[in-house]
């Protein structure tokens, strides 16, 4: 009777609910975003392959979309070269969330007139084409616009980088950005565009965002993000011994006898040769790889089973690399041939090392290690200055909360020895050792002082220029750039109050080329030591140090609009510390203004000579400084 009375409300509770109103309290099924897409996602006609969405015909997509269902994981990053799916990828994410998941979604790519072009042709066809996201399409005929998609119970913006208003408005919970190596380094006066959009997540506990692109440069956006990650890359076992392995091009081999790129792509006579085993790999046993493939972080290893061990990067930042070897859309031939096809043509080699190997190009024609360093350390102590040496100059660094310096000391053929670095914490600390400390030689009897130090004022300019004013003429105030037109030039930058012309006796800045420097200091550090112009470290010189001072590398980088070459010094590492460098820049600068290049080797001797004195450290007074010598003469 009981149990009678209790099916008898249920269907008078039932009654009460339409089929649309329970459809709509109902819980969603649980399930990944793989899962989704191969239930419901349908290719429009003007897909390669249209029709039903198989997540098996490129199985490496599996793991980067299911990594979205994660709740460890709040940014995933695709590091990936053209054609392997990415721009799916993300659609089957959004289709996901209208479905599964919704909350506001903002999706950014590089301009407005990208954003504009994503979503007529590519977002668009994309909800009309399935059928279970154009049920939650918001009947309103302006529901879907170039700027958002409005659904039942969410809505998608889709903007370009360089609008800050744009980027800083709405809170959204997910965020998407879609070739971020285009984005504008910064928007305005505001943070760069990447922090400037995730800032608009901070009130969800549960944002997720995902960062796709092609690498361009080292500097890039999504290098950047992507060391930031775990480092995952997609291993693939050997069809012939087992090895699990990820696809890098060194193992794409082709006859050696062949060159013409069209012979080796309509025979298809490429392969990929087994890391391990050196048997060819082809074509045909790519399916059956990539459904095994497994994805491994950084630090993980993977043994013939497919077993994974090791600990993971502890991180909530899941990153993805995949080439175009991957790819099943492209054959190992017809990557071979557009490898040949870029044969002399630096553009187009750069178009495919970034689209086709989804690796950071750039020439490197200079560079320096911590270990190749170690070869310039000598036997002096930390502040003695060798006898060989006859001038000491300083280079400074201010930074926000601190300051970083280095004394070094030259000799004749610019030869230079690191005397003193390390850490201020004040002005009076920075007059302290540059100007006031004296620094003895082994005998402890003969010293020097510094006789010029350059401040860089890229920092709390005013105060290094007040500084500087109050300090002059041993302070000079500097301002670094790279291919000037001199190796350094000097500019007056006070102005007379009232009539606003150039004060003759105002603060002057010393505008350096900072490639001419960089290039000085590499080639006196390869200098091998004993011969004309080699470079010393004193043995207490931490790793720190020669860290900094190896931090950049001179690069060849082509411009892909004018395909012009250009050369620039960039760190070897994005957000590396580079000061101590910097200050080793100014310091040889100084050493350049005061004339230590042009010195004969016996003027060098001379002035050798004339510092073995007690009274060496002595400043020129104002006579002296008439003087042509401008290492004893303070030039004007």
């Amino acid at each position: 009777m009981k149990l009678s009375f209790l099916k008898k409300k249920k269907t008078e509770y039932e009654d009460l609910w339409s089929d649309s109103e329970r459809a709509a309290w109902a819980l969603p099924e649980r399930m990944t975003v793989s899962q989704w897409a191969d239930r419901y996602r349908q290719l429009s006609e003007s897909s390669a392959e249209p029709g039903q969405w198989r997540t098996d015909r490129v199985p490496y997509l599996r793991g980067i979309m299911d990594t979205f269902s994660d709740p460890l994981i709040e940014r995933i990053v695709l590091k990936t070269s053209t054609q392997v799916g990415k721009t799916e990828t993300m659609n089957n994410i959004a289709g996901y969330i209208v479905d599964q998941d919704p909350g506001p979604i903002l999706y950014v790519l590089p301009t407005k007139e990208d954003s504009e072009d994503v979503a007529l042709h590519t977002i668009k066809p994309f909800v009309l084409s399935n059928d279970v996201i154009l049920q939650h399409l918001d009947p309103d005929r302006d529901s879907i616009t170039k700027k958002k998609f409005v659904f039942d119970r969410m809505i998608m913006y889709v903007t370009g980088a360089g609008s800050p208003s744009s980027l800083a408005r709405r809170p959204i919970r997910y965020l998407i950005m879609d070739e971020v190596n285009k984005f504008p380094p910064f928007s305005g006066r505001e943070a760069d565009p990447l922090k400037l959009a995730r800032e608009r997540q901070r009130t969800y506990w549960n944002r997720k965002t995902v960062i796709a692109s092609t690498p361009t440069t080292p500097e890039g956006y999504i290098t950047r993000e992507y060391e930031k990650s775990d480092k995952r890359q997609f291993y693939v076992p050997c069809p012939h011994c087992g090895h699990y392995q990820t696809l890098i091009f060194n193992q794409l081999k082709f006859p050696k006898d062949v060159r013409d790129p069209m012979h080796i792509k309509l025979e298809q006579l490429a392969w990929y040769e087994c890391g391990r085993c050196k048997s060819k790999i082809l074509d045909k046993h790519k399916h059956e790889m990539l459904i095994s493939g497994r994805w491994v972080c950084e630090g993980q290893k993977i043994d013939k089973k497919g077993k994974i061990t090791g600990e993971r990067k502890m991180t909530d930042v899941a990153g993805f690399h995949i080439t175009a070897l991957y790819s099943p859309f492209l054959s190992f031939s017809d990557i071979a041939a557009e490898w040949l096809e870029c044969q002399g043509d630096v553009g187009a080699l750069m178009n495919f090392i970034n689209s086709w190997l989804a690796e950071e190009f750039e020439e490197k024609t200079q560079q320096l290690t911590t270990e190749s360093l170690k070869k310039n350390i000598g036997v002096y102590h930390r502040g003695f200055v060798p006898d060989r040496a006859f001038v000491l100059t300083a280079g400074i660094d201010k930074q926000q909360d601190h300051f970083l310096f280095a004394v070094y000391a030259w000799g004749y053929g610019e030869e230079a020895w690191l005397v003193r670095e390390g850490r201020l914490e004040t002005w009076e600390q920075v007059t302290q050792a540059i100007f006031m400390t004296k620094y003895f030689r082994a005998d402890r009897k003969n010293f020097l002082d510094v006789r010029l130090a350059c401040f860089d004022s890229g920092y709390d300019t005013d105060e290094v220029y007040d500084y500087c004013r109050a300090n002059s003429p041993q302070a000079r105030a500097t301002k670094g750039q790279q291919h000037q037109r001199a190796p350094w030039y000097a500019s007056k930058i006070d102005s007379h109050p009232l009539k606003g012309g150039k004060i003759a006796q105002g603060l002057t800045l010393w505008h350096l080329d900072t490639s001419f420097f960089k290039e000085k200091i590499h080639r006196h550090i390869n200098t091998p030591q004993g011969e004309t112009g080699c470079w010393h470290f004193h043995r207490e010189v931490t790793e720190d140090f020669l860290q900094q001072i190896s931090a950049e590398v001179k690069s060849v980088f082509v411009d892909k609009r004018t395909k012009r070459r250009r050369e620039e010094w960039r760190l070897r590492t994005s957000g590396a510390a580079n000061h101590y460098l910097d200050c080793t820049v100014n310091a040889a600068a100084a050493a350049d203004m005061l004339g230590i290049r042009f010195l004969s080797k016996d003027q060098a001797e001379e002035m050798i000579r004339q510092s073995m004195h007690i009274d060496a450290g002595k400043k020129p007074d104002d006579d002296d400084r008439s003087n042509d010598n401008w290492v004893t003469g303070w030039r004007r």
